[in-house]
């Protein structure tokens, strides 16, 4: 079966947006999570090559690793670490990225190193999968349609 690249890219971001509810937050020693910092955007936004079958089943990973190759040749897509992991990298990834971490924060996730007790911030939260799931579909709320001008480079990314 055949998949476009529009479909392609637009299942990347899908993909990206559901990693992003999730590593957004670090688990740390003793079971507490935090909010990741604002520094680990791209870290925090790549898809990992090995994780390509998650994107789409519509064609075989040799082949979706082909396109994503073409993407990334292409320009579309970037690879952020050697190439082991890749992103679409946008303003609108960026403002994604920035509303999980905004969205876990509301939820009383903490972020920082906390000088006084020489340690990360953390807090236990009984329901990590939960608050995951809801962080996903607030940004499906607020995300969902990708921005073409952005995704093709004819908006500037950030």
């Amino acid at each position: 079966m055949k998949i476009t690249h529009d479909e392609l890219i637009y299942k990347i971001w899908l993909a990206q947006l559901k990693k992003l509810s999730s590593s957004v937050l670090c688990r740390f020693i003793g079971g507490g999570i935090g909010v990741c910092s604002e520094d680990y955007y791209m870290q925090r936004s790549s898809v990992h090559i090995v994780e390509r079958k998650s994107i789409t089943d519509k064609i075989g990973p040799q082949q979706l690793r082909k396109k994503i190759l073409e993407l990334i040749d292409g320009g579309l897509l970037i690879w952020t670490h050697r190439n082991c992991t890749f992103m679409l990298d946008t303003k609108q990834a960026k403002e994604a990225f920035e509303s999980a971490r905004n969205f876990m924060l509301s939820k009383g996730v903490p972020t920082g190193w906390d000088s006084e007790n020489e340690c990360m911030r953390t807090v236990k939260v009984d329901d990590v999968e939960a608050l995951r799931s809801e962080c996903h579909q607030h940004l499906l709320q607020h995300f969902k349609q990708i921005d073409w001008a952005q995704a093709y480079g004819e908006e500037q990314a950030a």
